[in-house]
């Protein structure tokens, strides 16, 4: 089988050969063509995170809903004094000041010339609102101060919204004769010790009963939700308990993933910032501690500005997102980077030749021009991860090269030959290992295309294809430009201490020593992963070794954004990883009794402290029964008695004159029984048209009909806070299970997270994970015993797969006994099917040489292709490896796994599978 395989590579050999300039110059050709396609493809990198997962996933599309439609997440002001500091009075005082002066001025965002001019710029006339409209809503420091401004215009149209039973039985009380004539006793007092003009003495004569009070009490009481988690300050200022840090909260009119928005809105807020802090100095008394203006890059210093005790950044899924694309495309550019410096390394210190290096990078660059021009032609535009495949392409496509290298130079050296005899006897010996080799690898990474975590699937197939196209033109391209080289070789490669170690293990002692640190290393890591500490909170096992499946933990952990959030989640024992509940309804009724349904349903968890409110559009808009209700009691009130009783207790207290004095409180008591003749039962649309609908945008949505015979789709969302962050699958389970199980007639309850998500990922992600594995697993040995013909070979082809394997369980065990962050999650659990298609190329092209009979020992196949071997894997663990100098915790990860497996493969490679062949003899037909 062998020979036939050597055959055919022979013929297309001479083919080649004999056409080399064309070769040479097709190649080229395309590779200009594609170039124009390929910077286009990388200018324009898609960073939207909510495209990284597939709308299969049910909890992953009701968040992609909740997101994109609602928008609903939460843009954070974290202001953040020294322990020390914190505890003086007048700067907790002033720490105040600057939070209220910040929140006028971030609720002005989008307002100034400036905001709006970056806008147009960057996105076209077309994004710009006409009326200028604030970008950011209910911009708060202190509970319920941003809402009450917004929610205004609909509490003075519609003020029942606001008022209950209890408000209505306190409005009938206060104008009782004996509360009536107690009250102006008291008011009389109250008068006496103020001056005649003061704003207070008008205040207490416009509205003499605190019917505004009443008012403002209820709208206050209904607001209260997630400022019950943050705000541990008496008067209702987001403070942390040790009153070193306040935040300023504010909902973004457009969604998160709206990443170019993003940049925009975060630069405009910093502006804010800057606005906020020039207002601060000019104060009467100044500070109690030290500022400091931003520069026009966003989280950098004004040049002459110090570190300031007020450290001032904003977090939130807003701002994470920029913070991880700009990450993520630097961590792009450097792995790239890292991995073809490394690249450069290996071969010039190798081989000693610069001609050759620059004939493989030109290679390899053809190869990453062609692949990305064929994703930008197929896909668009691809995600910021699946352009990581560079750094992969870099480091395992030239293992090709190597290997082909690696032969021309012994064929050059050692028999003579000239430069295209030398290449055609290459191809023909090295054509059927690296076809065999590259189709697993290929397998292998396009097997995770069918994976629902679109950011791995994308990576897989873009690596795949990345490295089919490196094999061929490795296999055509960079052979012709070797053939084109009349000089001759460096006579010694540096020398890697392999001709003693293949002489060692031919020794009798040195086949012990190799089984024996082979079944050592193997049991060792066993034993690792049989033996480990108990797992720590929010963390699960799989294949018996630490996974994390919190989907948030992938992301850059020294970005200020994500620290910022661990860090209000130490302080506030609270965060934003909130629960929602989406209430689909029919109509608005159906979808209004799902909302009642759900805030009972989820009562006894709020009881229990296991869930804190986060915000419902039933704070500001009552059901309609709830509605009905107020509306005809307060229909019923008799104003014109009221008013009249009120007149006759002021007089009896203040004389003749009273009338007069208390004209406003009389014309707001005609205003407002007017407002009650005209008062209706206010509709979710009525109140989303409104002046206040943005505000209350992240709650509710009413879509209409699109077509005939549709109607109207109501849908809802009521936001939760869990108390435990790193909450169970099985209490995320139990929650869900109580608030979506036997919904409301013509409602639909659904429940999503972001951890929910992780959870749905894990299984998903799992579940493909073993399909792909057993598909490509029996692909792979279909592939591997169709030329070797024997399944003995086959077996020992895939030893080096087995250690991999073994290296990377045992290595996180490892990990996780040293307390070091290392476990497995969805991005490297890729590494699996990957290894299943690569690592087995270790032991291909050792048995293909071994049983080839071209080597007259076992020695010589470890001097030769143990050589090309370690050149493989040095290459190839520069491109994972240049994925743990980065910041997104997924790539590191994913970087550590891959270089345990690697090591693993090629440790079983040079020093297991030479002492098995010596125990295996070679097969009588080998030749």
């Amino acid at each position: 089988m062998l020979e036939t395989f050597e055959k055919l590579f022979k013929t297309l050999a001479e083919f080649l050969v004999t056409r080399r300039k064309q070769v040479l110059k097709g190649g080229l050709l395309l590779g200009l063509l594609c170039l124009p396609v390929a910077v286009y493809t990388l200018k324009h990198l898609d960073a939207n995170l909510l495209n990284q997962v597939s709308d299969r996933l049910p909890r992953f599309k009701a968040l992609k809903e909740v997101t994109t439609d609602f928008g609903g997440d939460i843009l954070v002001g974290v202001l953040t004094l020294p322990a020390d500091v914190a505890k003086n009075e007048k700067s907790l005082a002033d720490l105040k000041t600057f939070g209220t002066l910040l929140s006028t001025e971030l609720a002005n965002v989008g307002n100034n010339p400036e905001d709006r001019q970056q806008l147009k710029d960057r996105l076209g006339e077309a994004a710009l609102d006409n009326p200028p409209r604030p970008w950011l809503l209910q911009v708060e420091c202190r509970l319920g101060a941003g809402a009450q401004a917004e929610l205004r215009s609909l509490v003075q149209a519609q003020p029942h919204l606001f008022l209950r039973v209890k408000e209505l039985a306190e409005i009938e009380k206060r104008f009782e004769p004996e509360q009536l004539k107690a009250r102006m006793t008291a008011l009389r007092d109250e008068l006496s010790d103020l001056v005649g003009t003061s704003a207070e003495r008008e205040k207490l004569m416009r509205d003499p009963l605190d019917l505004h009070g009443l008012l403002q009490a209820s709208m206050q009481e209904a607001l209260q939700g997630q400022g019950q988690a943050l705000s541990s300050d008496a008067s209702g200022y987001f403070l942390s308990p040790d009153k070193s840090m306040l935040l300023v909260l504010a909902r973004p009119t457009k969604s998160s993933n709206n990443v170019a928005f993003n940049r925009i809105l975060l630069d405009a807020c910093q502006r804010a910032e800057n606005r906020a802090i020039a207002a601060a100095r000019k104060t009467d008394g100044g500070l109690a501690f030290s500022t400091a203006l931003k520069s026009k890059v966003y989280g950098e210093l004004e040049k002459g500005e110090r570190e300031p005790e007020l450290r001032i950044g904003f977090t939130g899924l807003h701002a994470v997102s920029v913070e991880n694309e700009q990450s993520m495309r630097k961590d792009l550019m450097g792995g790239t980077v890292v991995a073809f410096l490394s690249l450069l390394v290996v071969f010039f210190i190798a081989y000693r030749s610069l001609r050759l290096t620059l004939n493989v990078t030109v290679t390899l660059m053809l190869a990453a021009v062609i692949t990305l021009a064929v994703a930008g032609v197929t896909r668009g535009r691809i995600g910021v991860l699946g352009a990581g495949f560079t750094s992969i392409l870099i480091g395992t496509g030239v293992d090709y090269g190597i290997m082909v290298y690696g032969t021309y130079r012994k064929l050059r050296l050692d028999l003579g030959l000239d430069p295209r005899a030398a290449v055609i006897q290459t191809l023909m010996r090295r054509g059927p290992g690296i076809f065999m080799a590259c189709i697993t690898t290929v397998v292998g990474f396009v097997g995770l295309g069918v994976v629902d975590f679109q950011a791995v699937a994308e990576f897989g197939v873009l690596t795949g294809i990345g490295l089919f196209v490196s094999s061929i033109l490795m296999f055509i391209f960079f052979p012709m430009l070797l053939a084109g080289s009349s000089d001759a070789p460096e006579k010694a490669a540096t020398p890697l201490g392999l001709r003693a170690l293949g002489g060692f293990l031919s020794r009798p002692a040195g086949r012990v020593v190799g089984l024996g640190l082979g079944l050592a290393t193997a049991g060792a890591c066993a034993l690792l992963v049989i033996f480990q500490p108990p797992s720590e909170p929010g963390m699960e096992k799989f294949l018996a070794v630490r996974f994390d499946p919190d989907i948030g933990n992938l992301r850059n952990k020294t970005a200020p954004a994500s620290l910022l959030r661990d860090q209000i989640t130490s302080k506030f024992h609270s965060g934003f990883a909130d629960l929602r509940v989406i209430v689909d309804g029919d109509d608005e009724a159906a979808a209004l009794n799902g909302m009642k349904e759900v805030q009972e349903r989820a009562g006894k968890y709020l009881l229990t402290g296991e869930l804190k409110p986060g915000g419902t559009l039933a704070q500001y808009v009552p059901n309609i029964a709830s509605q009905d209700d107020v509306l005809q009691k307060l229909k019923a009130l008799d104003f014109t008695a009221k008013k009249a009783a009120f007149l006759a207790a002021a007089q009896a207290e203040f004389g003749a004159n009273a009338p007069a004095a208390f004209a406003n409180f009389i014309k707001m008591l005609d205003d407002f029984a007017a407002s009650i003749r005209d008062a209706h039962r206010v509709s979710i649309e009525e109140c989303l048209s409104s002046p206040a609908g943005k505000f209350l945008a992240p709650f509710a949505r009413v879509d209409k009909p699109t077509g005939s015979g549709s109607t109207s789709r109501v849908r809802l969302v009521c936001y939760f806070f869990p108390k435990d962050l790193q909450y169970s699958e099985e209490w995320l389970d139990r929650v869900a299970g109580t608030l979506e199980t036997n919904p409301p007639a013509k409602c639909q309850l659904r429940v999503t997270a972001g951890r929910f998500v992780g959870f749905e990922l894990k299984h998903s992600v799992i579940h493909d994970m073993e399909i792909i594995f057993c598909v490509v697993a029996l692909i792979i040995t279909v592939l591997v015993l169709y030329p070797l013909h024997s399944l003995r070979l086959a077996i020992l082809a895939m030893i080096p797969l087995v250690f991999s394997y073994l290296f990377v369980l045992g290595g996180i065990a490892f990990a996780t006994r040293m307390g070091w962050d290392l476990s497995l999650n969805f991005i490297n659990l890729m590494i699996f099917p990957i290894l299943l298609g690569s690592a087995v190329d270790y032991g291909i092209y050792m048995v293909f040489d071994n049983y080839s009979g071209r080597f007259p020992s076992v020695a010589s196949v470890v001097e030769e292709t143990g050589h090309s071997l370690i050149l493989c894997c040095a290459t190839t663990l520069g491109g994972y490896g240049s994925m743990i100098v980065g910041t997104n915790s997924g790539l590191t990860s994913f970087g550590w796994t891959a270089i345990l497996g690697y090591v693993g493969a090629l440790f079983s490679a040079v020093v297991v599978l030479p002492v098995l062949f010596q125990m295996s003899p070679k097969k009588p037909d080998a030749k």
